[in-house]
């Protein structure tokens, strides 16, 4: 199954292994505030090399998605959605935005995107969102979109998104 949406200010997109994208995007995105909660493998993104590389393995783990300005067509931010293939009811998801596009509501309203697409999928029964303790305002996106804390496990926290 995949999914792709627009909102009022963002598209969402699909990436497939052999899309070419700009690894000067990739390095603007993954700055080091913007993966600071990320692991290991997320850090020090800083040439074509290794964004190239770092966009080969985030394939191999689930489906990627582009995030652009509708105005713009910019690539801003990736979306991460993982169990997708395996017919799991439970998708994990995970996101990342350019520092240059924090506090203008874009997660809150990509986060709400991806919950109105995903009510039209008839085997998506739950989301799941892991956020370091630290990202408040990544937690804060869950939460206004009606994400509720599920578990805490050393330094992140579980959150839930339940379709009825």
């Amino acid at each position: 199954m995949k999914i792709s949406f627009s909102s009022q200010r963002l598209v969402v997109s699909l990436i497939k292994g052999g899309a070419l994208i700009d690894p000067a995007a990739i390095t603007e995105i993954l700055s080091q505030k913007a993966t600071a909660h990320l692991p290991d493998s997320w850090q020090n993104i800083s040439d074509e090399q290794l964004a190239n590389a770092w966009l080969k393995e985030r394939l191999t783990e689930g489906q990627v998605y582009g995030i652009t300005l509708k105005d713009s067509q910019s690539l801003i931010g990736f979306l991460f959605l993982y169990g997708m293939s395996f017919d799991d009811k439970e998708i994990r998801i995970g996101y990342v935005l350019s520092e240059s596009h924090w506090g203008k509501g874009l997660a809150t309203e990509l986060i709400n995107g991806l919950i109105v697409e995903s009510k039209k999928q008839d085997n998506i029964a739950t989301l799941v969102g892991g956020v370091s303790r630290n990202n408040m305002a990544s937690a804060k996106a869950l939460t206004k979109n009606g994400f509720t804390l599920v578990s805490v496990e050393h330094e992140t926290e579980y959150y839930q998104y339940r379709f009825e």
